[in-house]
């Protein structure tokens, strides 16, 4: 078969009164300024809602570059996968051109114009991160923006592979469906999971966000530069960031002892809602856009995290680092699937990985062992 580039060229006008309330697709987020009622344009495109902004193969093997103009008022914010690369006023509006960007699925895309504020600062291996607030609550973002800074070098120490993009924003959203989302390069958040007050955010709340922070960062690797064929192998997304998660906040914060945590929030649920008869296996089947959402659970999650760790304890922090190095750099911009991973994993570790792994991604349920 033969491979060719098609370049689709697609201009879109909307205004505020024509995006959805649904918190899906390109969709408007409401917000007070004051004791005004203002709305954020915000997109939410996981797993199969970026067709609701523009014409595409929403599939996740599909990848393309995008290259983004927006038109906005000039007093507002707006942002995208990528820094801005040009901008003009003319006609009493901003038009904010942005670099294009790698190759990637359309669930990733994301665009955010509204009022906000901002702090920054750059990681030390030269990535500017910036953490956007609503208007006047920019200290809030602090936190946030001192974990994100923190666990960039971090992973890409781990990985051994720098972050591909040459900045990250995160950003607070008022109305956000998910807890976070990590659009390669504009990670959107629910406010709670980002913003902490200083007289009322508990140090659990702030432990929280250290974890969804480092969640949604282990993603800009492991599901954004490589990415899963098919919502089959979400698992792959999720259940490996759901692990990384812990790892970078043991390194950030060995004060909250966090693999004591791992066990009671995230193993023990997993146990329990993988002893119930509809239960489902790691590894679904997903035959129909419909379904995805269903596998969006504490399997994937919980008990993906849970048998990668099993895995990491198997074959060794050393091996599975040279087999996480392995497979990210073998499928770099592409999309694998769960196999790809255990070929790697069995290449860096001489274990047989795959005879092991399989039965537990692709059957339900757990040993149990009498003794």
């Amino acid at each position: 078969a033969e491979e060719a580039d098609v370049k689709l060229s697609i201009t879109r006008r909307k205004s505020l009164g024509q995006l959805n309330d649904k918190m899906k697709g390109f969709y408007r987020s409401k917000y007070t300024l004051g004791d005004e009622e203002r709305y954020a344009a915000v997109t939410q495109f996981e797993s199969t809602d970026a067709r609701r902004c523009f014409p595409c193969w929403d599939e996740p093997a599909i990848k393309a570059t995008f290259d983004i103009t927006l038109a906005v008022q000039p007093e507002k914010t707006a942002l995208s996968n990528m820094p801005v690369a040009s901008e003009k006023v003319e006609g009493g509006e901003r038009t904010v051109t942005f670099a294009r960007t790698p190759i990637m699925s359309t669930y990733l895309v994301a665009v955010v114009v509204g009022d906000y504020d901002y702090i920054e600062d750059t990681s030390t291996d030269g990535v500017k991160v910036r953490v956007y607030t609503p208007v006047g609550k920019q200290e809030q973002g602090r936190f946030a923006l001192h974990v994100a800074t923190k666990v960039l070098p971090y992973y890409k120490d781990y990985f051994n592979i720098a972050y591909p993009l040459p900045k990250i924003d995160l950003i607070a959203i008022s109305d956000f469906s998910a807890g976070a989302m990590e659009n390669w390069g504009l990670v959107t958040y629910r406010e709670v999971c980002l913003l902490v007050d200083a007289e009322n955010t508990s140090t659990a709340r702030k432990q929280l966000i250290a974890l969804v922070v480092g969640h949604e960062l282990a993603h800009q690797w492991f599901g954004n530069l490589v990415t899963m064929e098919w919502w089959t192998h979400l698992w792959l997304n999720e259940g490996y960031a759901s692990f990384v998660e812990f790892l970078c906040v043991a390194h950030l914060f060995p004060e909250y002892d966090i693999w004591t945590q791992f066990v009671t929030d995230m193993y023990i649920p997993a146990l329990q809602l993988d002893c119930l008869n509809n239960s489902h296996p790691i590894e679904v089947p997903v035959g129909h856009p419909n379904e995805i959402e269903e596998i969006f659970d504490d399997i994937s999650y919980n008990k993906g995290a849970s048998v990668i760790r099993m895995l990491n304890n198997y074959i060794g922090d050393n091996d599975f680092r040279a087999g996480m190095y392995l497979y990210l750099t073998r499928h770099q911009y592409g999309n694998t699937f769960t196999e790809d991973l255990w070929a790697a994993l069995e290449e860096a570790s001489s274990k047989p990985v795959a005879d092991v792994m399989t039965t537990w991604t692709k059957q339900m349920g757990f040993p149990v062992i009498t003794v």
